[in-house]
């Protein structure tokens, strides 16, 4: 019932524009709370992280290891998990609050499109918190942010390895005025990559990737699982062209309302759709790389409450609309992808 309250309260904060940090913030609390509290007999993810927190078998990287060995000196799993899923949701509000004011946009979407397989993917929250942190920086400082953010992200892969792929978000940053100008050029570029390798291959980019987290990763294992957990070479060509089709809606949305009064909003969601489309490559080697999508889902999140502010009512509507469906449709491909069961999907909004 909390999950259906949320999604209710957010839907009716937003359509008012009423409250809208307010309920915002209850909203996340809530979701914390969930995530913090899982059905440990259809949560396949949070048995593993109890039995690593209780064995401490250090199975994550090396910041994570590190918390939850201190916390078991406290705490069993279930309070820490609780208690750190709490802090990592409020302190996630407050760094999209950086962002907009229309918490309870942000926080409707959220829970539609990328909640559920967080509450399982736990870490994903974790470092979805230091990714955005460091694009605050780069959208608030421009160049002057490109080096804290680069620390900022890179401490995040003490937490999630995931990080590492997002240091790539102040590379582009840097030539954000060129990505504008060529974008459909790069857009196109990339495509034709990313299609090419789910029809014939993706070559040897998982050899690439295992090498890069030897050198760079802080997860003793993170190289390995690269050749042996995520090289599964994806589900289906039609449920890889669903994710494309999703990329095509927010650059529709983008070029279908674009205003000029947060352009580097815009300029970095642009560059983040680089990193998406580039990030459709590593869906052919397996789609478990859909987590760095639900990150970047947060940049196309926050164009459209920009866009929002800045548009008339009935715009305003179209671009609701636009949120929703691809909110409903990045839900979708993602029970697709993960095969969730009836059971699985009431655990995770707390119905069992």
């Amino acid at each position: 019932m909390l999950w259906i309250t949320i999604v209710l309260v957010t839907l009716i904060s937003t359509i008012f524009h009423k409250l809208e940090r307010v309920i915002g913030f209850i909203a996340f609390v809530g979701i914390g709370y969930l995530v913090g509290t899982p059905n440990y007999n259809y949560n396949g993810d949070a048995v593993v992280y109890l039995n690593s927190f209780m064995t401490k078998a250090d199975n994550f990287e090396s910041g994570y290891n590190w918390l939850t060995n201190w916390a078991g000196q406290f705490l069993d799993y279930s309070t820490f998990r609780l208690y750190s899923s709490l802090i990592v949701y409020i302190l996630l509000f407050c760094a999209i609050l950086l962002f907009t004011k229309k918490v309870s946009l942000i926080a409707l979407f959220y829970s539609i499109s990328m909640f559920p397989f967080d509450n399982e993917q736990v870490r994903n929250g974790m470092v979805s918190l230091f990714i955005l942190l460091g694009a605050y920086f780069l959208v608030k400082w421009e160049r002057k942010g490109i080096i804290p953010a680069i620390l900022i992200i890179y401490f995040g892969s003490y937490f999630h390895s995931l990080a590492l792929i997002f240091l790539l978000l102040p590379l582009l940053w840097m030539i954000k005025e060129n990505i504008e100008k060529n974008f459909k050029i790069y857009f196109i570029i990339l495509s034709g990559i990313a299609i090419a390798s789910e029809v014939l291959g993706s070559f040897n980019l998982t050899s690439f990737l295992s090498s890069f987290l030897m050198k760079f990763g802080n997860r003793n294992d993170a190289a390995t699982n690269v050749v042996t957990v995520y090289n599964d070479g994806g589900r289906s060509i039609s449920l890889w062209f669903l994710f494309y089709f999703i990329t095509l809606i927010m650059i529709f949305t983008f070029y279908k309302i674009n205003c000029d009064k947060e352009k580097n909003i815009h300029q970095f969601f642009l560059c983040s759709i680089i990193l998406w489309t580039g990030s459709l490559i590593l869906l052919t080697i397996s789609f478990d790389y859909l987590r760095i999508l639900r990150v970047v889902s947060f940049f196309y999140l926050f164009l459209i409450a920009s866009l929002m502010t800045e548009v008339d009512k009935r715009t305003e509507r179209v671009l609701f609309t636009m949120g929703l469906i691809t909110s409903l449709l990045l839900f979708e491909a993602q029970v697709l992808t993960y095969g969730m069961t009836l059971q699985q999907w009431k655990s995770i909004i707390g119905l069992i």
